[in-house]
């Protein structure tokens, strides 16, 4: 397959399908690591196929620093073109850089009586260099909180991996205020669920007893608006609180959700978790190669075999696995030795 896909991404005809290059990126990287990773570095400091962002941000390099050149030129221009490279490659000697672009860009919508939306390259300094990176992030979710609430849904295009949080940043979203707009809070619910430590449990928590109490006795009305935010941050909080990566919330914990809810369709997805969690947990696989990767356990999506592992060390002991291989397993062979493998990594699945 590796000439192949090399000739797929080589192509240079007008007809030449992005998505397809990118595929093909994306496999050699998989069978070939040194072949795919410098077509990706390529890609990167000099762009000619429209490589995507998933692809790259694949490579397995904790930084990139022979594309620092590159990232200064366009942080010193003020440009956003590199904000998610500088975040998932960049380390502490670009900070200065990053934050001279941040300003260029205040100034540039503060001259046209603009508020400049948070960005990658705000997470990037909040991991960084939390001291400068805090202040910084406040000063423009605040004006855009006002005028952009949108651009503040970080969930949705700003933290795309795990590189993309600290925390600093878990502080910022367990601390908003209460008057934050709703495209915020259920950003932030999102995110402490997937991202969030052991610690953002007791925050959710808050947050839908907040909201418990504010529907108190009036559930009804609240459900007579399907498109209502309140219902959108309810469903956010309850899909963190059972489904989160640091945590496992047991049956009393599910108890406890079911009391919290509001709605007739919160009452719906944790009466079918609490059904789920008396019985045995399904562990399945459903993708492991270069694409990316994709399992669960019961309610629980995985993103990595070292996710997988991680959840499954979380369940109290005694609890009852059972493996659950896809029906497709035998027509994809690479699939069916990842899942051999996973069994073998992960004793006590039935």
């Amino acid at each position: 397959m590796i000439p192949i896909l090399q000739d797929l991404y080589d192509q240079q005809n007008e007809s030449a399908n992005r998505e397809v290059r990118n595929w093909a990126v994306r496999r050699l990287y998989g069978l070939d690591r040194a072949a795919g990773r410098k077509l990706i570095v390529q890609q990167i400091l000099q762009p000619t196929h429209g490589l995507e962002l998933d692809t790259a941000l694949m490579l397995d390099d904790k930084t990139l620093p022979e594309a620092f050149d590159l990232f200064a030129v366009h942080l010193r221009a003020g440009s956003h073109s590199v904000d998610h490279l500088v975040l998932r490659y960049g380390d502490s000697s670009l900070v200065d850089l990053a934050l001279q672009a941040l300003h260029i860009r205040r100034k540039a919508f503060g001259d046209a009586n603009q508020a400049a939306c948070v960005s990658a390259l705000h997470l990037f300094v909040l991991r960084e260099d939390p001291e400068r990176g805090v202040p910084e992030f406040i000063q423009d979710f605040a004006y855009s909180a006002v005028e952009k609430p949108q651009c503040l849904n970080l969930e949705q295009n700003k933290v795309v991996g795990p590189h993309a949080w600290s925390p600093a940043l878990e502080k910022i979203l367990g601390d908003l205020p209460e008057n934050s707009p709703p495209i915020v809070l259920e950003s932030a619910a999102q995110l402490l669920g997937l991202y969030g430590s052991p610690a953002a449990e007791n925050v959710l928590w808050g947050e839908l007893e907040e909201l418990n109490r504010k529907w108190q006795g009036r559930e009804a009305v609240l459900e007579n608006d399907p498109s209502a935010a309140d219902l959108q941050l309810e469903r956010a909080l309850r899909t963190a609180l059972a489904q989160a990566d640091a945590w496992v919330l047991d049956a009393d914990g599910l108890a406890r959700l079911r009391q919290l809810c509001v709605s007739r369709w919160c009452e719906s997805d944790v009466d079918f978790w609490l059904v789920e969690s008396a019985a045995s947990l399904t562990v399945s696989l459903s993708s492991a190669d270069s694409e990316g990767f994709s399992a669960s356990i019961g309610r629980y999506h995985l993103r990595s075999a070292a996710d997988l592992r991680a959840k499954m060390s979380q369940f109290p002991a005694g609890t009852r696995f059972r493996w659950s291989p896809r029906p497709d397993l035998a027509i994809q062979p690479w699939l069916a030795d990842v899942a051999d493998e996973m069994e073998r990594l992960l004793p006590g699945l039935r």
